[in-house]
């Protein structure tokens, strides 16, 4: 009898307190203080619901609340942490009848989380993790998925204002707890007009009980640049860091795009100038493949990218890689490294080598209110150029020496990705004599003076003015085109005595076809 009596005591007190709890949620004023005290006891800030609150009981137990804001610290000046035009919070029903809130999912949709630091140093997050003794704050915000949909992330300080914006269509957590490994889901772009787009971030996320990084590991960042470059991605790990200045660090990491693999290293600081060091290496590298990371700023608008990073940002680049494959040549042991302060960077390229070459290369880049400008420079001093044709997949027997200035492209040079300036001397090229035979003179492969200059662009090389003169004929090249299969395309004038022999040429080195064309007089 007296085990019955418990149990219906136990049943008109729990009916009691349902009765109150539903009586809770019927008054609007309630259920908001009841939000906002769960999420002051958690994180230590004020919630604000300037909105209307409901209650669904089916499917499952979930109050909304529309038009929601997050405090900053409370001696902060800056703007609130969080806005959001949606919050809905899944509920257990009976420990809210025990008068506990215990969550079991957490959504949040057209939120606005703002990540700002005052002059002091102080930030928006300061303080937001649990601190130990603080009453009622077990370390769980929330047991179950936390999910934020239309999510816009400002990183920026109250002197400059927002300096990095990041648009997120979705990030999804597994709950979100303090000293526990949680996982997580991001979707989104970075930037605004977006850096990258595409961008998908799997990882384990750790969040720390005091004013520790934030840390995700096992991450897998997948995103391309925004102009339309290759996919990318990014394995390891990454930190975060709220305490001034505002720090990103990746370790320990490996980028892949386009068939090829570097190891990577960096810091990002958030600062009036930003500042950010990559160190990054690799066994081998196609130039053209990592141009082709950055879309359609792979020809004429490079340049002006990378000037204004110099104006905007201080920086340090270290490579490292033990081969470097530029078109079909191949440099060795490249090490280079870019340093940029205050508006002026400079690149600085160890010396290598190549067959029949020894190649150094040097630049700079300022930018300021003035205006901009980039030069860089890479020279070959050839001492054998049937070394160094053979090495670049070019079967022709040659001689000569000479050299080679490479420079970077631009809209005046048909949007090339560099541009090569030819002058060798006292050579021989094969094939000579017999365009020379073909133009009815006596034919011999040897040349006085080979000049010109290349035009280089990722799939195709263009001999622009090629210029090849002895003592007895010039032969020149108007236009002639080598495609990255081998064809070549183009035309050929051979000039002597009186006359100028004009020939369509077409064909595969070293054996191209010579078609004539027409005979064309001597301008008197």
């Amino acid at each position: 009898m007296r085990q019955w009596l418990i149990v219906l005591a136990a049943t008109v007190i729990m009916a009691l307190g349902f009765l109150a709890t539903v009586s809770m949620l019927a008054d609007d004023e309630r259920l908001k203080q009841l939000l906002a005290r769960h999420v002051e006891m958690q994180t230590g800030r004020q919630l604000s619901i300037d909105g209307d609150v409901s209650v669904r009981f089916f499917p499952r137990f979930r109050i909304q609340a529309d038009q929601v804001r997050l405090s900053g610290p409370t001696e902060f000046a800056g703007p609130e942490l969080l806005s959001s035009d949606h919050l809905m919070v899944e509920l257990r029903l009976l420990p809210l009848i025990h008068g506990r809130v215990e969550t079991r999912e957490v959504f949040l949709q057209g939120a606005r989380l703002q990540v700002a630091m005052d002059e002091a140093g102080d930030h928006s997050l300061a303080g937001l993790m649990r601190r130990p003794g603080r009453p009622g704050a077990p370390g769980i915000a929330a047991s179950g998925p936390l999910r934020l949909e239309n999510v816009e992330i400002e990183i920026g300080s109250l002197e400059w204002g927002p300096t990095r914006q990041i648009q997120v269509d979705r990030i999804e957590l597994d709950g979100l707890a303090f000293d526990r490994a949680l996982n997580l889901r991001f979707e989104g772009a970075i930037g605004r007009p977006p850096m990258l787009s595409d961008v998908s971030v799997d990882g384990v996320l750790l969040v720390p009980a005091g004013t520790g990084r934030l840390r995700l590991a096992d991450m897998r960042f997948s995103a391309r640049h925004a102009a339309g470059g290759v996919p990318f991605e990014l394995l390891g790990a990454m930190s975060f860091s709220a305490v001034p200045p505002l720090t990103i660090e990746l370790d320990r990491s490996r980028l892949r795009f386009g068939g090829q693999e570097l190891l990577v290293e960096g810091r990002y600081e958030e600062m009036a100038r930003p500042r950010f060091a990559l160190h990054a290496a690799g066994a081998e590298l196609d130039l053209a493949t990592m141009v082709s990371l950055f879309g359609a700023l792979a020809a004429s608008q490079w340049p002006v990218w990378l000037a204004n990073w110099v104006a905007e940002h201080d920086f340090g680049v270290d490579l490292a890689l033990e081969r470097l494959a530029i078109g079909p040549y191949v440099l060795p042991e490249l090490r280079l490294s870019v340093a940029a302060e205050a508006g002026m960077a400079q690149l600085r390229f160890a010396e290598t080598s190549l067959p029949g070459a020894l190649v150094q290369a040097e630049g700079t880049v300022h930018s300021d209110d003035a205006g901009s400008s980039v030069e860089a420079l890479a020279s070959l001093d050839v001492d054998d150029l049937g070394a160094l044709l053979r090495a670049g997949g070019f079967d022709l027997a040659a001689e000569g020496v000479g050299q080679v200035r490479i420079k970077p492209g631009s809209a005046a040079d048909d949007n090339a990705l560099a541009v090569a300036q030819l002058e060798f001397f006292s050579g021989r090229l094969a094939g000579l004599e017999r365009l020379r035979g073909l133009a009815g003179i006596d034919g011999q492969d040897r040349f006085d003076t080979l000049t010109g200059r290349l035009l280089i662009h990722a799939d195709a090389t263009v001999l622009d003015s090629i210029l090849i003169h002895d003592q007895f004929s010039e032969v020149r090249l108007q236009g002639l085109m080598m495609r990255g299969s081998g064809r070549l395309s183009g035309t050929v004038l051979v000039e002597a005595a009186d006359d100028i022999q004009r020939f369509r040429l077409d064909g595969f080195s070293p054996q191209p076809e010579f078609a004539p064309i027409n005979a064309v007089p001597v301008a008197q």
